[in-house]
């Protein structure tokens, strides 16, 4: 009897450690329906539970979303936190604006293969991070994608104070409208530090159209990215800084200390067409230093029918 005891003992043991181990991995779905805004509070996760190490996701119409103003802050990472991905699906055309507080002195660290996805559908997204902390997003060899199947995704760091992307890594990518869609995608940077690092920086590059914009920071941006291409194909495709306010800007390949290639205004597809791409690196007022063994500007060899512009 004791032995058939000690069994079950055991067997319970295991079941509730297996118990826990699925709850880790799980989704954590926001609801906000907690007394305050804090992810620390069970009751604003409709599922999924506190974040710990896992994915996060922001749904479409999600309350207190819908009653907020764009810019006004209706979720609050209180203290340092690790999840695998951050995934923000509002629906910007009825309003519901997602803005996400990152206070002073905490940390949210996004450490999967896909940290930030900004969108899952043709649908405009808007979504915002702010506040005087710092968001630490990639492994070193993640992915980060601005862009829905249609209309526009933004996601605004610019009130943000530190940003660091697959920092010290082996590469990864940063995508704004690439694939086969002409959607819009708008990416602005922390205003105070950003660290990238990525072999490709692609800032439309696609053969159906679309307006992709890098705002850079207006503090520091050190972006160390094996090639950078901008206005590809049927694209529009800007790097600038956030106003024209003016910031720094360092640019060299993945590791830092080799030279990146630099493509303004060029063609990825073949075949005539009426559209033009148009490539602009406007960094009027920055204080800039570019490491580049490659500058391309205007180049539609492999197309005719319109023009490639750059600025």
């Amino acid at each position: 009897m004791k032995k058939n005891l000690l069994q079950l003992q055991t067997f319970a043991t295991v079941i509730a450690v297996f118990t826990v181990v699925q709850f880790a991995n799980a989704q954590s779905t926001w609801g906000g329906a907690g007394a305050d805004q804090n992810w620390s509070t069970s009751l604003n996760w409709s599922a999924g539970g506190v974040p710990a190490n896992n994915a996060v996701t922001f749904p479409d119409g999600a309350f207190p979303i819908t009653t907020n103003v764009q810019g006004a802050v209706n979720n609050t990472v209180q203290s340092s936190t690790v999840i695998t991905s951050l995934t923000y699906n509002n629906n910007g055309a009825v309003n519901d604006f997602i803005t996400t507080l990152i206070p002073s002195g905490s940390v949210l660290t996004v450490n999967g293969a896909t940290p930030l996805v900004i969108g899952n559908g043709a649908v405009a997204v808007s979504a915002a991070i702010t506040g005087g902390g710092s968001l630490v997003a990639g492994t070193g060899t993640s992915v980060l994608t601005v862009q829905t199947t249609s209309g526009t995704a933004k996601l605004d760091l610019s009130r943000l104070t530190n940003f660091s992307f697959n920092a010290g890594g082996a590469g990864g990518a940063i995508s704004l409208g690439t694939g086969s869609s002409s959607a819009s995608g708008t990416l602005n940077l922390a205003g105070g530090s950003n660290n990238i690092t990525a072999t490709t920086l692609s800032i439309g590059n696609n053969n159906t159209g679309g307006t992709e914009i890098l705002n850079l920071g207006n503090g520091t941006n050190i972006i160390n990215a094996d090639t950078i291409t901008m206005g590809f194909s049927k694209t529009v495709g800007t790097m600038q800084f956030l106003n024209n306010a003016g910031g720094g800007l360092s640019i060299a390949n993945h590791t830092g200390t080799g030279r990146a290639t630099l493509n303004i205004s060029g063609e990825g597809s073949s075949g005539a067409t009426s559209a033009a791409d148009n490539g602009f690196m406007l960094l009027n007022g920055g204080k800039v230093n570019i490491l580049a063994r490659t500058l391309t500007l205007a180049n539609r060899s492999s197309r005719t029918g319109n023009s490639a512009q750059d600025v």
